[in-house]
C-alpha cells in the first residue's frame, strides 16, 4: 500500500498551476510534474511498493534554484544528489524531511524518482524471446557508501565484475534491469561500452610509399611537418624558450615503451614513474605500441632523430599510466576512473591525455562523462584531454562526412576534446586515397574518394568523429594533426608498427589519438607560458581551454571548396572543428606584444542574477572574447548536461552583443571594426543551482 505522506507528496506535485521550471527534461522523456497525464505515463507501470519505501526524490523549484534553496534543503536533512533541469534536485532523506520539502513555498513539486528514469534508453530492451540473455552494465550508484549495501541488495540479480566506489560493471539477464533500478542505492543503469584506442586501424594498407622503405628512413627526406607540430606553430614557441620545462603530464594508454624507467628509450629521459592498470601486467610495457606514439607526440625528446621527430612539449615531465592487458590483449579502462586522475594529480600532473574512448552511443552524456566532469570540477586546475574518436563515415553517400559521432568521455563538458585534422604529409605512412582504404566504404563518394590523408593543412582527417553532442552541446573544442604522425616505437618485441615504420625507433599513425597528444604538448607549453610571463603557476583548465579556443584558426570553408560538398559549412565554432585548429604559436605571444587585451582566470565567480563586469581598453579594429567555465557534472539521466548557465555579453561604440547558449559551459562573441576605447565585458548567472559557495567560476579571454 501507498504511505500517506508519499500521497500527499503526489497530490502537492499535481494540484498546483504550472509555473517557471515546470518541466522536468529527462532522457526517458520530458515530465510535468504538475500534469496529470504526463506524470500518469510513467506512473502506470510503477511498482507502488518500491514507490512506498523509496528515499529518492525530486524536488522541484518554482523559479531559478539559488545558493539559500540549497541551503535551505540541507537544513531539512536532504542529501542533494544531481541537479535536473529545469530547475530541480534528486535529493535522499528520511519520509519526515521529504514532508518538510513540501511545505516550503519555494517548492513548486516534490515526486519520487522513478525506477525507469534511472535506466539509459539505449540499454538492450527485453521481451520474451531474450530475457533471459546476459549483458554486462556499468550501474553509479548514489553514493561511494552505497557499495556494501548494493553488493548485498543486488544479490542473485547480477554480478559484479569490477568496480570501486559508486561505479561497477555487473552482469545481469536483461529481465533483471528492471529489478536492478528499482534498488534504492541506484542512481544510474547503461550498457556497458567497451574502451578502444583511437588510433584507426588501417593494417591492409600500412606500407610505406616512394623514396621511404621500412626500417630505413635515415632523418635526411624529412619535411619537418612529419611529426605535426609545425602546423600547430610549435617552431615559433620553441625558439621563445617555451618547450614544456617544469611541467608534468599523465597519460593513460597502452603503456610506455620498456614501462622501465632505468631502459626506457633516450627519448623519454623526462618519465619519471609510472603506473600499471592492465589486468593481468606486471609493469607499464608498453607491448602494443600505440601508447609510446602518443607519449612521443606530447614530450618525446628526439634525440635518436637529432631533434627531427619530437614531441610538442618535448622538455615536460611524463607520467605514463599502462592500461594495457596482456590477458586480454586490450584496454581494460576502470569503472572507477578517479582511479586514473588522482594519483597522477597527486604527482603534480595537471594535464591529464586521453586517446581513447567508446563511441557504441554517440553524443551521449554517459556516466564516464559525468565522472570526468565530476573529477574536474572537484579539481578545476586539471585539464583533463580526450579523443572526439574516429567514427567519421560518410553512410549516405552524399560527399560529406555525417554528423553525430562524438565518443564518450569526448562528450564530456569540462575536458578538451580533440578531433583531426589533416597533417601536410606527400610522402610516408599511408598515401592512397581513401576510396581505396577500408574497403572502399566509409569514404566511397566525391570528392572523398580521391582525397587522400595529409595532403591539406585546411582540411579536416575524414575518420574524426563530428559532434553535435545529443543535447546540442558543440563538439569537439579543438582540432590538431592526426593523419600520418611521425612519433616513437615501443621497443617491446611483437609491438605493432602501427602504420609502418619509418624506421625501428620511429613509426607513423593517425586518428584522433594522434591529435590529441599534440593538444596536450600545447597545454604543457601555454601552462609553462603562464608561469613566465603572467606569473600564473596555478591557471584553471577553464582558462588554458579559453586561451586554446580562442587562439584556434579557424580552417572554414575547408578542402574542397564551397560547392555542395562544402566541410565546413560555417564559421568556427560548429560541430566538425570545433573552435579551429590549435595554434600554440597564437596563444603564447610575448607579454610585450598587445595581443592580450584581457585574461581573467575569474576563480569565484557569480551566483543566480548576478553580474561581473569588467572595462578593457582596446584599439581599434576586430576583437575576440571567449568565456569557458567549468561547470558540474550533469546527471546521465538528464536530456541536458548543463548545470549552471553563464551568459556573456560585450558592449562597444558599436553597440551590444550577446551569448547566451543554454547547452554549452563555453560561449565566444566576435566583434570586427570596433573603434578604439573601451569594452565593457559582463558575465551573467543566469542561473547557477550547484555553485561552489553558491557561485559559478569562469574565465574569459580577450584578443584582438
Amino acid at each position: 500500500m501507498v504511505s500517506r505522506m508519499m500521497v500527499a507528496v503526489m497530490l502537492l506535485a499535481l494540484g498546483q498551476a504550472a509555473l517557471a521550471g515546470e518541466v522536468l527534461r529527462l532522457q526517458a522523456g520530458d515530465v510535468k510534474p504538475n500534469d496529470v497525464s504526463s506524470l500518469s505515463r510513467f506512473m502506470a507501470t510503477a511498482d507502488r511498493a518500491q514507490l512506498a519505501s523509496t528515499r529518492l526524490y525530486v524536488v522541484q523549484f518554482k523559479d531559478a534554484i539559488k545558493n539559500q534553496d540549497r541551503e535551505l534543503l540541507n537544513s531539512k536533512g536532504l542529501r542533494l544528489h544531481q541537479y535536473l533541469p529545469d530547475d530541480a534536485f534528486l535529493v535522499e532523506g528520511e519520509p519526515s524531511a521529504i514532508r518538510a520539502a513540501t511545505e516550503l513555498s519555494q517548492v513548486q513539486a516534490v515526486i519520487p524518482f522513478l525506477p525507469q528514469w534511472k535506466k539509459s534508453q539505449d540499454l538492450p530492451k527485453a521481451s520474451v524471446f531474450n530475457q533471459e540473455q546476459v549483458a554486462m552494465v556499468h550501474v553509479q550508484l548514489t553514493s561511494e557508501a552505497k557499495a556494501k549495501a548494493f553488493a548485498s541488495e543486488l544479490g542473485a540479480r547480477g554480478q559484479i565484475l569490477e568496480g570501486k566506489g559508486d561505479s561497477y560493471f555487473v552482469r545481469v539477464a536483461l529481465n533483471q534491469i528492471d529489478e536492478v533500478t528499482k534498488l534504492d542505492s541506484v542512481l544510474w543503469v547503461q550498457a556497458y561500452q567497451p574502451m578502444k584506442l583511437q588510433h584507426i586501424d588501417m593494417r591492409e594498407a600500412t606500407v610505406a610509399y616512394g623514396a621511404i622503405s621500412p626500417l630505413d628512413g635515415d632523418y635526411t627526406d624529412l619535411t619537418g611537418f612529419e611529426s605535426g607540430t609545425r602546423i600547430m606553430g610549435f617552431d615559433e614557441t620553441w625558439g621563445r624558450g617555451l618547450t614544456g620545462k617544469n611541467q608534468t603530464v599523465s597519460m593513460a594508454d597502452t603503456g610506455l615503451d620498456s614501462g622501465n624507467k632505468s631502459t626506457l628509450f633516450g627519448d623519454f629521459a623526462n618519465v619519471s614513474k609510472g603506473y600499471s592498470f592492465g589486468i593481468g601486467a606486471n609493469d607499464w610495457a608498453d607491448s602494443m605500441g600505440h601508447g609510446t606514439h602518443v607519449a612521443g607526440s606530447v614530450m618525446g625528446g628526439g634525440v635518436a632523430s637529432g631533434g627531427k621527430i619530437r614531441g610538442g612539449a618535448f622538455e615536460a615531465q611524463m607520467i605514463p599510466q599502462g592500461m594495457w592487458s596482456p590477458v586480454i590483449d586490450n584496454l581494460t579502462v576502470p569503472a572507477k576512473l578517479k582511479q586514473l586522475f588522482e594519483p597522477a594529480f597527486a604527482d603534480g600532473a595537471r594535464i591529464h591525455t586521453n586517446s581513447w574512448g567508446g563511441g557504441q552511443v554517440p553524443g551521449a552524456y554517459d556516466n564516464y562523462a559525468a565522472q570526468v566532469d565530476t573529477f574536474v570540477w572537484e579539481n578545476p586546475d586539471m585539464l583533463i584531454l580526450f579523443a572526439a574518436g574516429n567514427n567519421g563515415v560518410d553512410k549516405n553517400k552524399d560527399g560529406k562526412i555525417d554528423m553525430n559521432s562524438m565518443a564518450s568521455p569526448g562528450s564530456a563538458k569540462n575536458v578538451l576534446t580533440v578531433g583531426a585534422s589533416e597533417n601536410l604529409v606527400l610522402k610516408g605512412g599511408i598515401q592512397r586515397k581513401l576510396g581505396e582504404l577500408l574497403n572502399g566504404e566509409p569514404w566511397g563518394t566525391e570528392p572523398l574518394k580521391s582525397d587522400t590523408l595529409s595532403n591539406s593543412a585546411d582540411g579536416m582527417a575524414a575518420f574524426s568523429s563530428r559532434g553535435p553532442c545529443r543535447d546540442g552541446r558543440i563538439k569537439p573544442d579543438i582540432v590538431a594533426p592526426g593523419t600520418n604522425v611521425l612519433s616513437n616505437c615501443s621497443h617491446v618485441q611483437g609491438a605493432s608498427p602501427l602504420w609502418g615504420n619509418y624506421n625501428p625507433d620511429y613509426c607513423w599513425s593517425g586518428g584522433t589519438s594522434m591529435s590529441t597528444p599534440l593538444a596536450a604538448g600545447a597545454a604543457a607549453v601555454l601552462r609553462q607560458y603562464l608561469a613566465s610571463e603572467w606569473n600564473n603557476t596555478a591557471p584553471s583548465a577553464a582558462l588554458m581551454k579559453a586561451l586554446l579556443m580562442n587562439s584556434a584558426d579557424d580552417m572554414y570553408p575547408g578542402q574542397y571548396g564551397t560547392g555542395a560538398t562544402q566541410e565546413l559549412p560555417t564559421r568556427a565554432p560548429n560541430s566538425i572543428e570545433g573552435f579551429g585548429r590549435l595554434n600554440i604559436d597564437k596563444a603564447t605571444p610575448p607579454k610585450s606584444t598587445d595581443y592580450y587585451y584581457e585574461m581573467i582566470d575569474q576563480k569565484v565567480g557569480v551566483g543566480t542574477g548576478e553580474t561581473f563586469t569588467q572595462n578593457i581598453s582596446v584599439p581599434a579594429g576586430s576583437v575576440r572574447v571567449t568565456l569557458v567555465y567549468t561547470d558540474a557534472p550533469g546527471a546521465p539521466n538528464a536530456a541536458k548536461a548543463l548545470v549552471n548557465n553563464l551568459d556573456l555579453e560585450v558592449s562597444s561604440s558599436a553597440g551590444t552583443k550577446t551569448s547566451a547558449s543554454t547547452v554549452d559551459n563555453s560561449e565566444q562573441i566576435l566583434l570586427s571594426n570596433v573603434a578604439a576605447g573601451t569594452l565593457t565585458l559582463k558575465v551573467v548567472g543566469k542561473s547557477v543551482p550547484q555553485g561552489r559557495n553558491g557561485k559559478q567560476h569562469f574565465a574569459v579571454v580577450v584578443t584582438r
